[in-house]
């Protein structure tokens, strides 16, 4: 069985373009995968990137497998001018014959949203980029002040930056040190801010750091949550999403910040047996799982004629119409917003 991931590698950046990356690597290792779509027998494609290609396909090659990565749902942490979740779900329902979560949290939050998906579904979480260090083997050893690490490339305020900003204002600063990395649009008194590093140069400068602090609401799979365990780094998360899953026993949750003294504290004095306790999937076990699946769905499809009775009509339709809806509801927002400036600057 041969494999062909579609997706725009040179257009797409971020942590979902660099996972595809890692898996089309190791795929090409194990030998299983096919650059000429047209002589793969299995078509992964993602999200909602690159829709109009996967129609065609899909139209072009009826007899091959789809299978769907989907991640979100991104109305949960966007808003609901995102259109990008109808765009996913109705690739779901039309073309995928199979399809992987990236958490159960994701699975869960995605059909209570209403997308309608195949019974052929599975959950696989991502595996971390870094191979630096073992998680179980990282020597370090906590200096006097405590070097805690936060980051983040989206300002999107469901990146917990309220937490943040606690943190900033109540922190015992003589007993701990903050950097944050990324973009954030708040001023700290005693966080210090660096600016986004490359993601390499960002791989090690997590190896300086003692824990990391993941305030984030959202999250479907976080790469950074994965980086950080699989370089030895305990995490203080907030019990949310996807979190508790990647996390397991690995470090603690929060509900509120009041509790963030007491259990950086326990994580700190308890730091050997945290970093002894981080369990993280590497990249073999998740391409094997990703193999494994998608060669299910290829043998079930095979015995089961009745698959390709697709239904294509108007398909091509909604997904043009949805493009124009999104938009649409973005322009007219911007513009609304626009026109509330510009009439309190009169």
């Amino acid at each position: 069985m041969k494999l062909h991931i579609s997706f725009d590698f040179e257009k797409k950046s971020g942590g979902g373009s660099n996972f595809l990356q890692l898996l089309r690597g190791e795929f090409e290792a194990k030998g299983v995968y096919e650059s000429q779509v047209e002589k793969s027998d299995v078509i992964l494609f993602n999200s909602h990137h690159s829709c109009d290609e996967i129609v065609r396909l899909w139209r072009k090659f009826p007899e091959k497998v789809f299978i769907h990565r989907i991640d979100g749902p991104m109305q949960v942490y966007n808003d609901s001018f995102d259109m990008r979740d109808h765009i996913v779900n109705l690739l779901n329902f039309h073309i995928s014959d199979g399809t992987i979560f990236q958490s159960k949290w994701s699975w869960e939050t995605n059909i209570e949203r209403g997308l309608v998906y195949k019974k052929n579904y599975t959950v696989i979480h991502n595996a971390p980029i870094s191979k630096l260090v073992s998680s179980k083997g990282n020597n370090r050893r906590v200096q006097r002040k405590i070097k805690i690490l936060i980051s983040s490339w989206s300002s999107n305020v469901n990146k917990g930056f309220a937490d943040i900003k606690w943190m900033d204002e109540n922190l015992d600063f003589s007993k701990n040190e903050v950097h944050f990395v990324g973009n954030t649009k708040d001023d700290y008194v005693n966080i210090k801010i660096l600016k986004a590093k490359k993601h390499d140069e960002f791989l090690k400068l997590i190896c300086e750091y003692d824990l990391l602090f993941f305030p984030s609401k959202y999250e479907a799979c976080s790469n950074l949550l994965l980086e950080a365990l699989n370089n030895g780094l305990p995490v203080i998360a907030l019990d949310s999403s996807s979190n508790s899953e990647i996390l397991k026993k690995g470090g603690e949750l929060y509900k509120t910040t009041d509790e963030l003294p007491e259990i950086i504290n326990k994580v700190v004095n308890n730091i050997d047996k945290y970093r002894a306790a981080i369990e993280v999937q590497d990249l073999k076990f998740i391409a094997e799982n990703y193999y494994q699946f998608c060669d299910f769905v290829r043998r079930l499809k095979k015995s089961n004629k009745k698959t390709f009775a697709r239904k294509k009509y108007f398909l091509t339709i909604k997904l043009k119409l949805l493009h124009m809806v999104h938009f649409m509801m973005y322009f007219l927002k911007t513009k609304l917003v626009r026109s509330e400036i510009e009439d309190s600057l009169k």
